[in-house]
């Protein structure tokens, strides 16, 4: 499977995605934009995953979410992840160590 950087390269839904995703992370310096996207590529990756797999289970392990409650918890929780401040400091003393 591609890390999650290479997803962004990769799939051509996630470069059209980052369009949109990009003004969420305007609030974030620079590295820290860059990590959030990486990391909630690779969340969305794993959730679907799960989701998936949970789907599939017989029995599931725990309730299974509609198909549309699912991917409107999923979007909730990117914005989430996206939209929340950091308590990273930043700055040139932050880059040294």
């Amino acid at each position: 499977m591609a890390d999650a950087r290479e997803a962004i390269t990769i799939n051509t839904s996630i470069t059209r995605c980052a369009a949109y995703i990009l003004p969420s992370l305007d609030h974030l310096p620079a590295p820290i934009a860059a990590e959030r996207t990486s990391q909630v590529t690779g969340f969305i990756i794993r959730a679907r995953s799960d989701q998936s797999r949970l789907m599939e289970s017989d029995p599931p392990a725990r309730p299974v979410l509609s198909v549309d409650d699912f991917t409107v918890n999923l979007v909730d929780t990117i914005l989430a992840i996206l939209q929340a401040p950091t308590s990273v400091a930043t700055g040139p003393a932050a880059t040294e160590g």
